[in-house]
């Protein structure tokens, strides 16, 4: 019997497509429902924790390394770069995705204004992902290298990481 190979969580390529994935029914989600913060929330809990328990591990589908996609691993090394209010490793992978689709759902609000081009936003959703998936591999990224500058008006409203941040600011006054 042949045994049939699982995605791998090591490959880039994978973890892109499950943040695609993601990003694609959270999309559907917003573009189907009345968006409320409550009703967002739950639904964002219920997809974090599906996230959460594929990236630690604990799904069939793919197939993870245990020096990594473990607890304490994974986990730890993203503790590094956000400020977790907890140390338990699934709800520490779990906010790892809340400001993943709040980044989503920012972008997707600045991409939905009246007047901004595509040009304005597709740029920051490809780094978006980038960063994402290179956090997710444990390769270090832009959000680990930041340093804390000062907020224009277009960053604060904008929550993306550095470099998207400083390219919406130099488009804030694109016609």
């Amino acid at each position: 019997m042949i045994k049939e190979s699982k995605e791998n969580l090591g490959n880039h390529d994978t973890v892109v497509q499950i943040l695609r994935t993601a990003v694609d029914e959270f999309l559907n989600y917003l573009g189907t429902t009345v968006d409320d913060e409550e009703s967002r929330g739950k639904w964002m809990m219920g997809m974090c924790s599906a996230l959460a328990d594929i990236f630690l591990g604990k799904t069939d589908k793919y197939d993870s390394s245990e020096v990594w996609n473990a607890p304490g691993r994974i986990d730890a090394y993203l503790a590094e770069l956000f400020p977790f209010p907890t140390t338990d490793p699934k709800e520490r992978m779990q906010w790892v995705f809340v400001v993943f689709f709040t980044k989503v759902k920012e972008l997707n609000d600045f991409a939905s204004t009246p007047g901004v081009l595509s040009e304005q936003w597709q740029k920051s959703g490809a780094e978006l992902f980038r960063e994402f998936a290179m956090m997710l591999l444990g390769v270090p990224t832009v959000f680990a290298e930041e340093e804390e500058p000062t907020a224009t008006m277009v960053q604060e409203s904008v929550g993306l990481s550095g470099r998207q941040r400083a390219m919406l600011e130099r488009w804030k006054d694109y016609p």
